[in-house]
């Protein structure tokens, strides 16, 4: 029987795979163009990509691709998103409640449950991914919109400490001014 390997040695083994893999690529070759001791400008950024492209060892597309539902369809897009959502959730804890009296009554059945609930979620999920470019909107809308109220808050009270410290400076200005006035008149008198 051959002796197990030591610790010391697996470990090496496992260093040399791991160096032969690289957990992120190498910069691409155009960066040295933006040394900032080269003497031309740069050029331009690349274009976008347009079609398939390859980032990370996958391939991903530009185009705008509608996710399609591979089963039957059971919600209209007619109504109220919402409403349809409501009432698929409420089959879907109907048919749970099925499943579970199959389980104790007719176990056989929960194949056909089983088969029933997971149609039902593939078209909550499908809707679900409907409303998303919606949800993203109103979030945007949502953030900007808050953002705007802060920063008039913020003005606002920017502008009633500003006002605060004028008031407390008074009359300060009008004398200091007179007072550089003197200094300065002071000083070209002592050159003369």
């Amino acid at each position: 029987a051959s002796p197990e390997p030591r610790v010391s040695e697996r470990a090496g083994k496992s260093r040399a795979t791991a160096t032969n893999v690289m957990p992120y690529p190498p910069p691409p070759s155009f960066y040295k163009l933006y040394d900032p001791a080269r003497q031309e400008p740069p050029p331009g950024p690349p274009p976008p990509a347009v079609g398939q492209y390859t980032a990370f060892g996958a391939t991903h597309t530009t185009e705008k691709v509608e996710d399609v539902l591979h089963s039957a369809k059971l919600y209209t897009t007619d109504g109220d998103i919402r409403e349809e959502l409501k009432r698929l959730n409420k089959d879907l804890l109907t048919r749970f409640t099925v499943l579970a009296a199959n389980m104790v009554q007719a176990p056989s059945q929960y194949q056909r449950r089983v088969e029933e609930i997971s149609l039902l979620m593939n078209n909550i999920h499908h809707l679900l991914n409907a409303v998303r470019p919606c949800q993203a909107r109103s979030t945007l809308e949502h953030a900007l919109t808050e953002q705007a109220k802060q920063k008039r808050e913020r003005l606002n009270d920017l502008r009633e400490w500003t006002k605060k410290a004028e008031e407390a400076m008074g009359g300060v200005p009008a004398g200091l001014k007179e007072a550089v006035e003197a200094a300065v008149a002071a000083a070209e008198s002592q050159v003369e």
